[in-house]
């Protein structure tokens, strides 16, 4: 029998920092910018800072701060072979949510935050997000979950 544990913080940002170092050494997925003389990743990592992962992209521009729920979302994104920051990947999910609620309103479905969440396989916070930023009111209920 197998039991299966809950990653660490400590663990999940070790691994993305992982993913931040190799992308930060190819110099085809971090070649030098010619017109600014700068790098998309530089002294780029992630580590635990009490319940959250701080993550650098580049080291003068100051950390992100990431939930567990986004840390784990980003570095399963990162573990699937993407390349990016996590504003990618949260942009991409965006997008793809944006594609399943144009196929709800075509099909007339009823759209609810819960019901978006299931189909474009996002949280419904996010669920929630995509549809006020498409002109739906949604209630604090089905914001918060």
């Amino acid at each position: 029998m197998s039991t299966k544990t809950t990653p660490t913080l400590t663990d999940i940002a070790a691994r993305i920092s992982a993913h931040l170092t190799r992308f930060e050494r190819d110099p085809k997925i971090n070649p030098l910018d010619k017109q600014y003389g700068t790098y998309q990743y530089r002294s780029a990592g992630a580590y635990r800072a009490g319940r959250y992962v701080n993550v650098r992209y580049v080291s003068y521009q100051g950390d992100t701060t990431l939930t567990r729920e986004v840390a784990m979302r980003y570095l399963a994104w990162l573990d699937a072979g993407n390349v990016g920051s996590h504003f990618k990947m949260e942009q991409e999910e965006q997008d793809a949510a944006n594609v399943v609620l144009a196929k709800m309103r075509a099909e007339a479905t009823p759209i609810t935050a819960a019901s978006l969440a299931e189909r474009a396989d996002i949280s419904k916070r996010d669920a929630a997000a995509v549809l006020i930023k498409a002109g739906f009111r949604v209630s604090q209920i089905d914001y918060d979950g």
